[in-house]
């Protein structure tokens, strides 16, 4: 006895959704597809290599892109405005794009909540880098 296929309308997501990932991997990188940008993963991805795997922490530590980021970040310094205001920018659009296409306002109310908390994050927690270097 086999069970029966889910409907597409008790999905969270549209069934056009589920293609194969290799072709939207960058824009998952860029942060275009993905909600978020990809710094905070790094970031995260940083935090576990350095308790897990000293040879990935450093590929992180030496991408060209994200490594002086997340470099500056764990130093203290921040990250720069112009990264926060990218990261908002996205994130807003991101928000956007999930509300014409999550059909359930539950599920829409959890991503405008995790975005909001995002951006606040970014915003008030997280130290703005100066030109110096310097967070403020």
């Amino acid at each position: 006895m086999s069970q029966a296929e889910p409907s597409p309308q008790a999905l969270p997501w549209r069934e056009d959704a589920a293609v194969h990932p290799a072709p939207r991997a960058p824009l998952h990188r860029a942060g275009v597809f993905g909600q978020l940008p990809a710094t905070p993963f790094f970031l995260l991805a940083a935090y576990f290599f350095s308790r897990s795997s000293p040879r990935l922490e450093a590929w992180v530590l030496n991408l060209p892109q994200v490594g002086p980021v997340v470099r500056d970040y764990r130093a203290g310094r921040g990250i720069p405005l112009r990264a926060k205001a990218l990261a908002t920018a996205l994130a807003l659009l991101g928000a956007f794009l999930s509300l014409l296409r999550l059909p359930h306002p539950l599920a829409q109310a959890l991503v405008v909540g995790l975005i909001a908390y995002g951006v606040y994050f970014i915003w008030k927690k997280v130290p703005t880098k100066t030109p110096t270097g310097q967070g403020r």
